[in-house]
């Protein structure tokens, strides 16, 4: 090049052939004396400069050494990657809560180790929520539920964000009747929600939801009531998905993406798995598989928007009046497994409703709920101070352990002979709080 600056043989170590600026009382090449007029790197130009520089600074430099060491900090090593790293353990200036006798009122703030271990996490990472929750159980419960299934609403503590409900029944057992109901009176106490219906179509939904709205039959309404009704649905947080039939997974999460995103959507329901997947899949093996694989990612959607969904799923053919358990869900396990709850619409052999918890994953708490049913508006309603006739008999209160393993057979008899009065939970509601 000809711009390029030729440097003497004494710039270069034999060794390494680095430029040694001692060697030499010639001036270094531009550019490198450039690297040395930084800000924070002043320029040397000959050793007497730099005699001075360390005479005039001599007290500083005494003053550095003498300084005590700081003590070495052992997250230091951990975040190097270094495995014989010593475990950071908490002390009483970072973690006063954990070293204290009794915790004060307040939480420090202090740095999450996971941001400090690169993705691990440590167990004081938690230690904010499980005071708070020692402090206050109901401070992680969900949105309170409807009022008109106190004892659905005692199991389940709220309808939480991040989970995912599966709901089952009976063909023609109400599923969808019961559903909207719910939906409406937790949009009422302003739940936005999204209505996904592959099995009616959109109009014969919203005639129940007004129904439900003036608790009365559709025949019975006025025009004028109508459209009031109607004016009232529309006030409500609600949107509905514009599909019937048989849909794509991918267009119904991409939907379910938009709501989120546009309208702030909290509540979805799909109703039902198997109508929205039909027609999908030549082999019955395939067919599971593609089951399998839209649980799963409703699932993690649910989780990673921070959205409750509740999806219908119809149970396995069963024969005659046989009750319905959690493995009656049709399908694969792979739908029960993935569910944090699991409720099952069921029809008795005396033709009454009742509705049962069969999972309940935040604090394993489980129920069966007798129900009343109105014609009028189709609302259901939770028995209260209504005994059975003489021939029928109460279960008696069982263990979590024989209600746990999902039998379906029926109950011991009642020594005192009446009726269920009202929802019966097992457990004292409070579950592992």
């Amino acid at each position: 090049m000809p711009n390029e600056q030729q440097l003497p043989a004494s710039y270069f170590d034999e060794d390494d052939d680095l430029p040694l600026a001692s060697e030499t009382s010639t001036p270094p090449p531009a550019f490198i004396s450039d690297l040395a007029h930084t800000e924070l790197i002043p320029s040397v130009t000959d050793s007497g400069d730099l005699a001075a520089g360390v005479a005039t600074d001599s007290a500083a430099f005494d003053d550095f050494l003498s300084s005590p060491v700081p003590p070495p900090d052992p997250n230091d090593a951990a975040l190097a990657h270094d495995d014989d790293a010593p475990i950071p353990t908490p002390d009483e200036d970072m973690y006063p809560l954990a070293c204290a006798e009794h915790a004060p009122d307040e939480h420090p703030p202090h740095v999450p180790y996971s941001q400090q271990m690169k993705g691990f996490v440590r167990p004081m990472d938690f230690r904010a929520q499980l005071f708070q929750t020692l402090r206050d159980p109901t401070s992680f419960w969900g949105h309170p539920l409807p009022a008109d299934f106190p004892t659905l609403a005692k199991a389940l503590k709220g309808l939480r964000l991040g989970e995912m409900t599966v709901f089952t029944g009976p063909t023609g057992a109400g599923k969808t009747t019961f559903l909207t109901q719910y939906s409406l009176a937790l949009m009422q106490t302003g739940v936005r929600t999204l209505w996904g219906s592959f099995e009616l179509p959109n109009h014969v939904l919203q005639r129940k939801m007004v129904c439900q709205l003036r608790k009365k039959r559709f025949h019975d309404f006025t025009e004028a009531e109508l459209g009031e009704s109607l004016e009232v649905l529309q006030r409500l947080p609600l949107w509905m998905l514009p599909f019937y039939g048989t849909t794509s997974i991918s267009n119904i999460l991409d939907s379910m993406a938009r709501a989120v995103e546009e309208h702030g959507v909290q509540h979805i329901l799909l109703d039902n798995l198997q109508f929205f997947l039909s027609a999908q899949g030549d082999r019955f093996v395939d067919k599971l598989q593609i089951q399998e694989n839209a649980v799963h990612e409703i699932r993690q959607f649910a989780s990673s928007k921070n959205v409750h969904v509740t999806v219908v799923a119809h149970p396995r053919k069963e024969l005659g009046t046989s009750k319905l358990t959690i493995d009656s869900i049709a399908g694969t396990a792979k739908t029960a497994q993935e569910a944090d709850n699991v409720l099952l619409l069921q029809r008795t052999d005396r033709g009454d409703m009742t509705l049962e918890i069969h999972k309940n994953r935040f604090d394993g708490s489980i129920a069966r709920i007798p129900l009343a049913f109105s014609e009028d508006g189709a609302v259901y309603s939770e028995k209260f101070g209504q005994d059975e006739d003489a021939s029928a008999t109460a279960p008696q209160k069982q263990s979590r352990s024989s209600w746990g393993s999902r039998t379906g057979t029926s109950s011991s008899k009642s020594s005192t002979g009446t009726g269920l009065r009202r929802g019966m939970m097992f457990g004292d509601g409070s579950g592992v709080f």
